[in-house]
């Protein structure tokens, strides 16, 4: 089962020799670059050891279904929770900014979920899901009527799962693919100025340190489909985010209810750290990884909606949201891996299909502002229109004017 990867192998040596070893094996290979790569690899497998062992199981020949399996293609989704999630992120912000007071401190707890699906259109490449949970502190100043600038200090905690596999004839069954575990400890700096005429400028920008908990779960398997060694692998590696969000727009008021069109503009960049793999099963099999960047420059187009109602409690001001969103610089990504126990070190390189352009989010949400400079919020964004992803996020918080 292929994953929907385009893969490339990169050696340090030609890959002549390694074409004219697997020409027959090659043409019934259902990854024949996999399979090349790795026959390339087995030339250099050191004397006695388990990478050895695996190579010398029917002349390295893989099964197809291995072939994919091994393939270490989901390694491209590593920072897909983290790109998706800011975007959230700053457009809860947008809706916190109320004109209560000169200090203020909020506490907000949010969480969400990502869908993925098989981003190719086909049965090839696996799904997963991404559980997501967040803690944000934020500090603002009211400089003046038309000024404000605070930090925000977040946590966040990701979860990502890969879909289980169906056992495909001779080939076992994985119940889990791989997972990810991602803690990000944050800080983001931000501005927003409101002009006596309604016109708003808003300014981001944010830096977040990653610590990503991989495990990876395939199968050796080789031709003849007569045996086969589950491969575990795990890695502990560092990485970090970096954002730049810029937004403005115009309020305009109709009796109590007030409509803001706006555009933004968001910069993202996430990288992942190179890292070797533990071979937690002493299977031979545990690969190496090149420092992997992805990053996402999103235009965003649309507005927000409120409508303030008077209630025994506060004044609560409903709120709801519709944006357009292009992406315009997240391309197909590439990475490049080779296995640990291969001296030669030899690398193939693996390309993801080019990501969906544009797509739509939605929101909702309502303040509620009490006496003695009191609020709490809540809000609720999902996307909608994307052919990769299904995606919401839900923020709770309360504010306090000091």
């Amino acid at each position: 089962m292929f994953w929907g990867r385009k893969i490339t192998a990169v050696t340090g040596q030609t890959l002549l020799g390694a074409t004219l070893l697997t020409s027959t094996n090659a043409a019934l290979a259902a990854n024949p670059a996999f399979e090349n790569f790795y026959q390339q690899a087995c030339t250099s497998a050191p004397s006695g050891s388990q990478f050895e062992a695996r190579c010398n199981t029917e002349a390295a020949n893989l099964s197809g279904d291995s072939e994919s399996s091994l393939t270490p293609s989901h390694m491209l989704s590593a920072g897909d929770a983290a790109l998706l999630s800011e975007e959230a992120e700053k457009n809860a912000l947008s809706s916190q900014l109320a004109k209560i007071g000169p200090l203020s401190i909020s506490a907000q707890a949010g969480f969400g979920e990502i869908e993925s699906d098989n981003r190719d259109g086909t049965n090839g490449e696996r799904g997963y899901t991404t559980d997501t949970e967040q803690l944000a502190i934020t500090f603002d100043y009211r400089h003046s009527e038309t000024l404000v600038s605070g930090l925000i200090f977040s946590v966040q905690r990701s979860e990502l799962e890969f879909d289980a596999l169906a056992p495909q004839g001779a080939f076992p069954a994985l119940t889990r693919a791989g997972r990810y575990e991602s803690d990000a400890l944050g800080l983001t700096g931000f501005v927003s100025f409101s002009a006596k005429n309604g016109v708003f400028v808003d300014g981001a920008l944010g830096y977040s340190d990653i610590d990503h908990d991989f495990e990876r779960n395939s199968v050796f398997q080789p031709g003849s489909r007569t045996s086969h060694i589950r491969v575990n692998t795990s890695a502990d590696v560092g990485g970090d985010l970096q954002t730049l969000h810029l937004r403005t727009g115009r309020y305009y008021n109709h009796g109590r209810a007030t409509f803001s069109p706006q555009v933004s503009w968001q910069y993202s960049r996430t990288e992942t750290d190179s890292y070797r793999e533990d071979d937690d099963n002493n299977s031979g099999l545990a690969m190496r990884y090149e420092s992997f960047t992805q990053t996402s420059s999103l235009f965003s187009a649309g507005g927000d909606f409120h409508f303030p109602v008077s209630t025994d409690w506060g004044l609560l001001s409903l709120q709801a949201s519709l944006h357009y969103f292009r992406e315009f610089d997240r391309e197909d990504e590439s990475i490049k891996a080779g296995f640990v126990s291969d001296t030669s070190g030899s690398t193939f390189e693996i390309e993801g299909e080019e990501p969906d352009q544009s797509y739509f989010q939605g929101g909702v949400g309502a303040i509620l502002q009490f006496s003695h400079g009191w609020s709490a919020y809540l809000t609720y964004n999902q996307l909608f229109g994307h052919s990769e992803y299904d995606q919401y996020q839900s923020a709770l918080g309360v504010r306090k004017e000091l």
